[in-house]
């Protein structure tokens, strides 16, 4: 397989593919322009990521439905993806322990964070408003399981420039939105 085929000026996108871990790291390796990745829905594993993680010339990386469960999640954070601003990681069930180690990781440079669907509850909420993603203008927590108490957590946390902030479907009363809405956020 060839990966010329799904390149697009800075973006390779094989959603739903069947990957082959040494030819596409090697492509990445070899073609440092391409900063932006989309494996979204491909069956990866730990393999695949540990090799993505070091890839720090990426910018954007999407690996949503792609089975990243907690332990991939850990490998993502601890990685050296320096420059990376944007990180989909929608539908993967990372839970609270995953997204502690994404708060808490190497992503500094974040400025987009997609978590929805992820089994997330209060703790992890308590994780990103406390963590080290202060760059982060984006962050979508929908179809999660935050409450009131996550939610205060997130209004009250070092997200000082956050401009987006998508928590539809979770457990969040209608006063504790507007204190979200009034909190710390931009």
């Amino acid at each position: 397989m060839s990966y010329s085929q799904y390149v697009k000026d800075n973006t390779l996108a094989t959603s739903g593919a069947i990957i082959n871990v040494d030819r596409l790291v090697n492509f990445l390796k070899n073609n440092t322009n391409i900063t932006r990745l989309i494996l979204r829905c491909s069956k990866i594993n730990y393999e695949v990521i540990k090799e993505l993680a070091q890839l720090s010339h990426l910018t954007s990386l999407d690996l949503s439905c792609s089975y990243v469960g907690t332990e991939g999640a850990k490998i993502l954070a601890s990685g050296n993806l320096i420059n990376l601003t944007s990180l989909d990681l929608g539908g993967n069930e990372i839970g609270d322990e995953g997204v502690e180690a994404l708060a808490s990781g190497n992503l500094t440079s974040l400025t987009e964070l997609k978590l929805y669907d992820n089994k997330i509850g209060d703790r992890g909420a308590k994780a990103l408003a406390s963590g080290n993603l202060q760059k982060l203008t984006l962050l979508s927590l929908g179809w999660n399981e935050i409450s009131n108490e996550g939610a205060e957590a997130l209004a009250s946390g070092n997200l000082k420039n956050l401009i987006t902030l998508k928590v539809y479907d979770n457990s969040i009363n209608y006063r504790d939105v507007q204190t979200l809405a009034s909190g710390n956020l931009v």
